[in-house]
C-alpha cells in the first residue's frame, strides 16, 4: 500500500510569501511616515500663520480705536526697547479681551472673543520692540514646534511683523 500526498489543491501562503509582503509593507511605511510628518508640520505652521493674521487684525483694530499698543504704549512714538513682551494675550493690559484701565475711553473691545493657542499648545505672544533686521518692530509670534519660551527666539519661531 502506497501513500500519496497530492499538493496540487493546497491553499494558503508560504512563510516566505508572508515575509515578503511584510517587508514590502514595512518599506512603504518607512517611506510614508517622514512625508506625513513633514506635511503635518507644514499644516501646523500654516495654522499658526493664519492665527497670527487674525490676531494682527485685532491688534490693528485696538490701535486704531485707542492709538495705543498693549501696555498703554502710544502707537505714534518710537518703540521703547527693554522687556515689553506679553506672553498672555488674555490680560487686560494687552487689551484684546478686556480693558484693565490701561487703555483710554475709546477702547471698544473685546477685539477677540476667544484667545487661540498655537498648534503646539503654547500661547501666542506680542512684543512691541522685537528686533528685526536691525530695527525694533511690533511683532506677534509663536515659539514654534520646539516651544522655547520668552526671549528665546530661534529659527523655528513663526513671526508676524505688525509695523516697521
Amino acid at each position: 500500500m502506497t501513500c500519496r500526498t497530492d499538493n496540487s489543491g493546497r491553499r494558503g501562503f508560504t512563510l516566505v510569501e508572508i515575509m515578503i509582503v511584510v517587508a514590502i509593507i514595512g518599506l512603504l511605511a518607512a517611506l510614508a511616515i517622514p512625508s506625513f510628518s513633514k506635511a503635518r508640520l507644514n499644516a501646523q505652521t500654516r495654522r499658526a500663520q493664519n492665527d497670527l493674521r487674525v490676531l494682527a487684525t485685532a491688534f490693528e483694530q485696538l490701535s486704531m480705536d485707542t492709538a495705543q499698543w498693549p501696555g498703554g504704549y502710544n502707537t505714534d512714538v518710537p518703540f521703547p526697547g527693554g522687556n515689553n513682551e506679553f506672553e498672555d494675550l488674555r490680560l487686560g493690559v494687552v487689551g484684546l479681551m478686556t480693558n484693565d484701565g490701561t487703555f483710554n475711553s475709546r477702547w471698544n473691545g473685546p477685539y477677540v472673543e476667544k484667545m487661540p493657542v498655537d498648534p503646539w499648545g503654547m500661547d501666542y505672544w506680542f512684543d512691541i520692540d522685537y528686533a528685526y533686521n536691525g530695527e525694533n518692530v511690533a511683532a506677534l509670534g509663536s515659539y514654534g514646534p520646539n516651544t522655547d519660551g520668552l526671549n528665546m527666539y530661534d529659527a523655528d519661531n513663526i513671526i508676524y511683523i505688525m509695523s516697521r
